[in-house]
């Protein structure tokens, strides 16, 4: 996926494997014996809950979890997304979230909670997990009106809001080529409404199941990619050596993202959506004489072209926020996501510095996907 033109893309080094998760909110990744992943506190453990609203999938700083057979859901994360204001009693331990005219009230280890003065009682009691008060996911339904669904089988929670669109999905729903679309005008090349909303089904359940199995440098690597965080470099090392080589795999891969001033957490996260989009490309047949040329073909066909390899990394970025872009041109086309306001290309499970501001002022190039937000490259 890379347009070779050595002013506009650097060349990307190694691609990861995946393999584990790592979770948030002072807990650590267990590995059960059927192979779910869950999530391990000092005396529990709970199975990690994937959390999509308005299209966009979550990061809270504790993760929604099931527990004893309910799922449990951080109340400020899920209620300020879907625009409430969320106030916490320290001396009674309650919570009260308002909405417009809706006023929620509940207060930890009670299953009573009330909408209005309205008693509500809760399939499951609020409780505090890591220092979040957790509620049953389907009191979000019952206190905001949005429409929530489950998918067992990936441990996803997906969430509507009212009117169907929230604040984390601002500017979706326009109509690209009789298409309504999730993120600014991309259609990633569907041929239809149907077509559409499939690929965007598969994807969702595609990727947040296989986040949740990440490891960044694989398994071969991944202990480095740790220790090169904890400061340590392929220098202090005898060449050839397993710890000389994944350090040096960790400094280049890392190497643009650090270049842009990002934290650990930040290019970590990054760099499992770039792994991702590799995982999922590498499930599809290359077919290079441009036929196929949609997102459909990579994900329900399962055949691919650089099309399609681009549409797939955009829709994931996009996916998560960020402001993406397809630029063709030359019988190619790649995908650009800005971060920190610079462009770069998702390529290999890493990412490559792009001049596309100079790419797009080359004859024959041209935005075969707009920008996600709009407005022009400079």
């Amino acid at each position: 996926m890379v347009i070779r033109n050595s002013k506009i893309v650097s060349t990307a080094l190694g691609a990861a494997l995946i393999a584990s998760m790592l979770a948030t909110g002072g807990t650590v990744a267990a590995q059960g014996k059927s192979g779910e992943v869950s999530i391990q506190s000092a005396t529990q453990q709970y199975k990690a809950v994937t959390v999509i609203i308005d299209g966009k999938v979550q990061q809270f700083p504790q993760s929604a979890v099931v527990k004893d057979g309910s799922t449990l859901v951080p109340l400020r994360g899920i209620f300020e997304a879907l625009g409430a204001k969320v106030l916490w009693n320290e001396a009674s331990h309650s919570v009260t979230a308002t909405k417009g005219d809706t006023v929620i009230k509940l207060t930890v280890d009670q299953r009573t909670a009330y909408i209005n003065d309205r008693a509500i009682e809760l399939s499951a009691q609020a409780q505090t997990l890591n220092g979040s008060t957790m509620v049953p996911l389907r009191f979000v339904s019952e206190a905001l009106g949005a429409d929530v669904k489950w998918n067992g089988d990936t441990y996803t929670a997906t969430i509507t809001s009212k009117g169907g669109s929230g604040q984390a999905n601002q500017g979706s729903g326009q109509v690209v080529f009789g298409i309504k679309v999730k993120y600014g005008k991309h259609h990633y090349g569907s041929k239809n409404q149907a077509e559409y909303d499939e690929v965007m089904a598969v994807l969702e359940q595609e990727v947040t199941s296989r986040l949740k199995t990440v490891k960044v440098g694989g398994d071969r690597y991944a202990e480095y990619y740790e220790s090169y965080w904890d400061g340590d470099r392929a220098s202090n090392y005898e060449r050839n050596t397993i710890e000389s080589m994944g350090l040096t795999s960790a400094e280049k891969n890392f190497k643009t993202l650090v270049d842009l001033g990002l934290e650990k957490e930040k290019i970590m996260d990054l760099m499992k959506l770039s792994i991702v989009g590799v995982d999922l490309i590498g499930t599809s047949k290359v077919i290079d004489d441009g036929s196929p040329n949609s997102l459909a073909d990579l994900l329900i066909r399962g055949v691919r072209d650089c099309d399609p390899e681009a549409y797939l990394y955009s829709a994931i970025f996009d996916m998560y926020g960020y402001n993406t872009a397809v630029i063709a041109g030359d019988n190619h086309a790649s995908a650009f996501v800005q971060i920190n306001g610079e462009w770069v290309a998702p390529m290999n499970g890493t990412f490559a510095k792009s001049d596309v501001a100079y790419l797009l002022s080359q004859p024959g190039f041209y935005f075969l996907s707009p920008p996600t937000f709009g407005g022009t490259i400079k």
